[in-house]
């Protein structure tokens, strides 16, 4: 057996100063402190910039995302972005209650409930507008590609499902409709199910850098506004 090592990036040829740059960060010959090159930083290095960088095409944001660290970034980058689009908005609220097998479900306001928001969870809140793209949160019809972390296109609210517009894969340009479903949470913080009835969708044109794992994207930007490596 002869071994081959690979030791040419070879899609960044044509980019050498930023593969040297790679390269430094690997061997950790950048120090603590890395100095990102001027090209790679949004316009005045805020949050409006990148969001101006990324999402500049009016028409398509299919092959657009911005990945952050934490949920609550997504979802203040998801709402920054869901106001630009013109139209009405659509407020869809869930019905959360304890799951009836719960001993203590009648201690807990309605309110506390639906202020808690989980992993794997819709919001509380939905705000949606015709155009915006959502992500699948539940796996609905795996022959249809309604699978967890889909892509959709929204096209009309209604108050028990949504027509939607798959917007990548094999049925990419297909429409279909997402009902409103009762989600079960079983999170050890919680001395209680939570069951949670909203349509299993969030805003996508910004998710967790872990939720975008296994997809590819034409253009990425990256917030990091808190820390990236949960290690330090």
């Amino acid at each position: 057996m002869q071994h081959f090592h690979l030791t040419t990036n070879m899609r960044l040829q044509s980019q050498p100063d930023f593969q040297r740059f790679l390269l430094d960060i690997g061997e950790d010959k950048t120090g603590p402190k890395i100095d990102l090159p001027l090209g790679l930083v949004a316009p005045g290095n805020s949050l409006d910039g990148l969001i101006d960088a990324i999402f500049d095409d009016p028409v398509d944001f299919s092959e657009c995302v911005i990945l952050a660290v934490r949920n609550d970034d997504a979802q203040e980058i998801n709402r920054k972005i869901t106001d630009r689009i013109p139209g009405d908005v659509h407020q869809c609220f869930s019905a959360d209650f304890v799951h009836e097998n719960d001993e203590h479900a009648h201690h807990y306001p309605v309110e506390f409930l639906n202020s808690l928001q989980l992993r794997g969870l819709p919001p509380h809140q939905l705000s949606l507008k015709c155009g915006q793209y959502l992500m699948l949160l539940r796996n609905l019809n795996l022959a249809k590609g309604l699978y967890n972390g889909s892509r959709l296109r929204l096209l009309q609210v209604s108050f028990s499902v949504l027509l939607c517009e798959i917007v990548e894969g094999r049925y990419r340009s297909q429409e279909v409709l997402i009902p409103r479903i009762t989600h079960h949470c079983n999170d050890s913080r919680l001395p209680f199910t939570l069951c949670r009835r909203q349509f299993p969708v969030t805003c996508a044109f910004a998710m967790t850098i872990n939720k975008s794992q296994g997809q590819s994207y034409d253009r990425v930007g990256i917030y990091l506004r808190n820390e990236v490596f949960s290690h330090g």
